[in-house]
């Protein structure tokens, strides 16, 4: 298929359209799981493993002491990574 510049809106129909004609509900699955790592339908409540909430835990009391790093600090530990 050739790149080409479409809109979000011609993205969202062709999207529409292959998910109504695709019925292996496995690989309708993974679609899914992977369009709910950027979107929750409202009104649904997200729950979490006690392992997820261990973890967060960990990272606020990490966030608490200063422990973290700026986007541009994480981006430039990043580049740094990239150019081994």
């Amino acid at each position: 298929m050739t790149e080409q510049i479409v809109d979000v809106e011609t993205i969202k129909s062709r999207l529409h359209e292959a998910v109504e004609n695709i019925d292996d509900v496995e690989f309708l699955r993974s679609i899914e799981l992977t369009i709910r790592m950027k979107y929750i339908p409202s009104g649904e409540v997200v729950v979490l493993t006690d392992a997820q909430k261990q973890a967060l835990d960990k990272s606020y009391e990490q966030f608490k002491r200063g422990e973290f790093l700026t986007e541009e600090q994480a981006n430039g530990m990043t580049e740094q990574w990239l150019r081994k």
